[in-house]
């Protein structure tokens, strides 16, 4: 179960992974209205209140228990429930804030939960993301052809997959999280459908230039971002340093290429040019983004659907997965994605 930094909802899987991942059912949820605006405002928030957010715990947690029990009454009882959290601020080699409180969930559901999967990481000295490059490679990898996963959520992050078995990940730039904010402002609306209404601004060269020379884009590997540097708040600072502001239509268009920009821009930087890339997360619906990226890269891509996992299904299976292995005591060795200095058991487990 996991929420993303994309703030649009709640993603539930029931998996196997006794030979293959297997997905038994599947389920999204769109954030309540007054979940996600707790959620928003918290994430994108210059004080802390801490109030606040022992609310919005609380009331995330309930309403993961409502939902994974209602799914455990469908499907029957369950080895443990793997969770995420919301994302609200991620300090990479620091702390990952993760909304949330597992034992709250342990409790309600009488299962055992595994949560702070990316503190973890963090624990063993690597950034605490991209997580989910892990299990890319399990469900992915092409024996001797390099393939590259592109995850587009609220932050996008990029999986390389070399053809003698070598195994990389960072998150690389703004997925759907700006889009999105841009689009709750002016359209009153969760997301733009499709880019439909990017498609009809027009890229503002000057604030695309500005908002590229942020010097993230150009950190070495390992790297993670998390939701706090690409907020809403970046981006109306942007745009006052700019001569003559771009209508709102055309910062959208401009916000949607700077997403393709620097996915682009990763792949390019491969090692090995991929022979495919596979596209995956909320942001792979969005068919004006998946069209621009395929000009920009000049690569074949496709959505993970062609792969046996639809696009909104693959964050959710990873981090049940994760799960999997944690129960199991499997340790995993994510050096060469977050920069962990050795394997470990990834996830704290609850059980009450």
């Amino acid at each position: 179960m996991m929420t993303g930094t994309s703030l649009d909802g709640a993603d539930l899987v029931l998996a196997t992974f006794d030979d293959h991942p297997t997905v038994i059912a599947a389920e999204h949820h769109p954030y309540p209205d007054a979940l996600h605006d707790q959620a928003a405002a918290l994430a994108d928030g210059e004080r802390i209140d801490f109030v606040a957010i022992a609310r919005f715990k609380v009331d995330l947690s309930e309403w993961f228990a409502d939902l994974a029990l209602r799914m455990i009454q469908q499907h029957g009882a369950v080895d443990g429930i793997a969770v995420q959290g919301q994302s609200l601020a991620h300090l990479p080699g620091l702390h990952a804030f993760q909304a949330l409180q597992p034992e709250r969930i342990a409790a309600r559901c009488q299962t055992p939960v595994i949560a702070e999967f990316r503190n973890t990481d963090m624990a063993l000295g690597g950034q605490g993301a991209p997580l989910s490059a892990a299990f890319h490679q399990r469900l992915f990898d092409l024996d001797g052809i390099a393939r590259a996963v592109v995850g587009i959520s609220g932050m996008a992050h990029l999986t390389y997959l070399g053809p003698k078995g070598e195994l990389s990940g960072d998150e690389i730039g703004p997925g759907n999280l700006l889009m999105d904010a841009w689009a709750e402002r002016h359209l009153n609306l969760r997301w733009d459908m499709d880019g439909a209404w990017a498609r009809q601004g027009r890229v503002s060269t000057d604030l695309l230039r500005v908002l590229r020379a942020e010097p993230f884009f150009d950190q070495p590997s390992p790297k993670a971002a998390g939701p706090g540097l690409f907020t809403i708040s970046w981006l109306d600072q942007t745009l006052k340093t700019l001569a003559t502001k771009p209508s709102p239509v055309d910062v959208m268009a401009t916000l949607l290429e700077l997403t393709a920009w620097s996915i682009s821009k990763h792949l390019a930087a491969c090692p090995v040019a991929p022979t495919d890339v596979v596209l995956c997360g909320g942001g792979a619906n969005n068919r004006a983004l998946v069209e621009r990226i395929g000009q920009l890269c000049s690569l074949p891509t496709r959505l993970s659907d062609e792969l046996g996992i639809p696009v909104g299904q693959v964050g959710a299976t990873a981090f049940a997965w994760f799960g999997h292995c944690r129960l199991a005591r499997q340790r995993l060795d994510l050096g060469t994605i977050t920069g962990a200095s050795s394997a470990g058991l990834y996830g704290t487990l609850f059980e009450i």
